[in-house]
């Protein structure tokens, strides 16, 4: 019997399969996709779900009221490092796993914030700005150099 995975991100089931399916020998699962569903909806899907994929817009709330429909849930993946919105204990009272993925995108971060200080001692933002307008940056660099 496939396992039912519940996605709460807001992408496509579709979307969703394909990237678990990069992993090899992964047993056959069906995804149900539970961004645009309410919560009692969400409540009714939980009952069948083997396994949660979180929402890691913070949107949809894993509440004691939510987890006690659960019957079969094993584990919650939540897909970011916040987990705030998930009721860890009421999880660890019904024996269900939840994991985060901390430090996944540390790289990432350390990377973006040395891009935006690049920018800032650049000033690209003003060269970006300005070029757009049309202004003409390389005669003001000449002059400001003393060049007519």
């Amino acid at each position: 019997m496939a396992k039912i995975v519940l996605s709460l991100v807001p992408l496509s089931g579709e979307i969703v399969k394909l990237l678990i399916r990069q992993t090899p020998d992964v047993p056959d699962f069906e995804v149900i996709a539970g961004y645009e569903m309410s919560v009692d909806e969400i409540k009714i899907n939980l009952s069948r779900a083997d396994i949660v994929l979180g929402d890691y817009t913070f949107q949809h709330k894993i509440t004691a009221d939510i987890v006690a429909e659960a019957k079969s849930l094993k584990f919650i993946q939540q897909p970011s490092v916040g987990y705030q919105h998930i009721d860890v204990e009421a999880c660890t009272a019904r024996r269900i796993k939840v994991a985060n993925t901390a430090g996944a995108n540390a790289v990432s971060v350390a990377e973006h914030a040395i891009a935006w200080g690049l920018c800032l001692i650049k000033n690209m933002f003003y060269v970006h700005t300005s070029t757009r307008s049309g202004a003409d940056l390389q005669r003001r660099s000449r002059c400001s150099a003393g060049n007519p």
